[in-house]
């Protein structure tokens, strides 16, 4: 788990305790960014388990933004808003994806 967390937000970042309090209005846009940037390209790498450890960090950077949201400013906003978009489609197709071929080699 640490190691994907360090692959999507960087080394340090993010520990068992899903803290984003490094995420700053003036990284935010980045931070966001990177993360579906991340996701995007090893979307094919990663399990059932792997997609719901990414949607509780996907939950708790929401939560965090939602906290400085206040001082985002509306490009960035528009911005986050986008890659949120993006990820959403990209785990629903990719989990799905994930389970189902999970479920194939179970009935080998």
């Amino acid at each position: 788990k640490q190691a994907m967390r360090n692959e999507l937000f960087g080394a340090g970042k993010v520990g068992n305790d899903l803290s984003f309090n490094w995420v700053t209005a003036a990284n935010a846009k980045e931070v966001y960014t990177n993360f579906v940037n991340t996701v995007e390209r090893n979307k094919e790498k990663y399990s059932r388990e792997d997609w719901d450890e990414i949607k509780l960090m996907y939950e708790a950077l929401d939560s965090r933004k939602n906290e400085i949201e206040k001082d985002l400013p509306s490009a960035d906003n528009r911005e986050i808003a986008k890659q949120k978009v993006k990820f959403v489609g990209i785990r629903a197709v990719n989990r799905l994806t994930a389970k189902v071929e999970e479920n194939a080699d179970s009935k080998q």
